[in-house]
């Protein structure tokens, strides 16, 4: 039972490592654990480009299949970067830095690789693992970074989510991002600027943001139109200095 198990990175149930050890065991009681707000978290969201058409011309078990495949090269991806997994819901992957480890000086570069080693990883996974000229999986990403509140909902079938501005601001992002793209909100850009410079960021300008208006927003490593970099298999290559700014000519 989840109970018995561990707080840790090996724990069956995720969530134990976001609480405190007196929380869990109130948890395993029976009684609630208090909502813990974090004052500062980077927060990616990711979908499946195209995702409604691919599933409605395959089998089920061929899409559960599909994504099953991509989630555990994501899965892979976060274990080794320290990223912590929230959750998935449907073709959408959520997860999170600065949440249970502290990443306080690093939480915003380690989650602008993850989603740039994410967007490679979903080029490199068949729609069809029987079909080899089925096409390859393309994403969208968004990333924000701010203070989130983590909680447990329900009495059965826990379910840990995150909530906040935050949150739903990353949504928002990934919405309004292209396929293939990584887009951020300026405050993420800020950071992944100061905690990691080599990585390129790219003024988009303003987009229309559900329930925000205008925000001024950042494409992380490119804009449409350019490659992605050749990356070997395994992890992300060296990238080329960051143009924080207007773009140079």
């Amino acid at each position: 039972a989840w109970a018995g198990q561990p707080r840790g990175q090996g724990s069956s149930v995720p969530w134990e490592r976001f609480f405190s050890t007196e929380a869990v065991q109130a948890v395993a009681r029976g009684d609630k654990a208090a909502p813990v707000r974090k004052p500062m978290v980077s927060v990616f969201f990711s979908d499946v480009v195209g995702f409604t058409t691919i599933s409605s011309g395959m089998d089920a078990l061929k899409v559960s299949d599909m994504l099953d495949r991509l989630y555990m090269r994501f899965d892979g991806v976060a274990e080794s970067m320290g990223v912590f997994k929230i959750e998935t819901i449907g073709d959408a992957y959520i997860c999170a830095t600065n949440l249970c480890d502290d990443q306080e000086n690093t939480h915003a570069a380690i989650l602008a690789r993850f989603a740039l080693a994410a967007v490679q990883a979903a080029s490199e996974t068949l729609v069809d693992a029987d079909d080899p000229d089925s096409g390859r999986l393309c994403i969208r990403v968004g990333l924000c970074s701010g203070p989130v509140t983590g909680c447990l909902i329900g009495t059965k079938n826990l379910k840990f989510t995150l909530l906040g501005d935050t949150v739903n601001v990353a949504s928002r992002m990934e919405s309004s991002s292209s396929p293939g793209l990584i887009q951020c909100t300026d405050t993420t850009a800020a950071l992944i600027a100061t905690q990691d410079p080599s990585i390129p960021l790219f003024p988009r300008g303003t987009v229309e943001v559900k329930g925000k208006g205008q925000m001024a927003t950042h494409w992380v490593h490119k804009r449409p139109g350019l490659p992605i970099a050749d990356r070997p298999a395994g992890g992300v290559s060296p990238l080329p200095s960051a143009h924080w700014g207007p773009t140079p000519p």
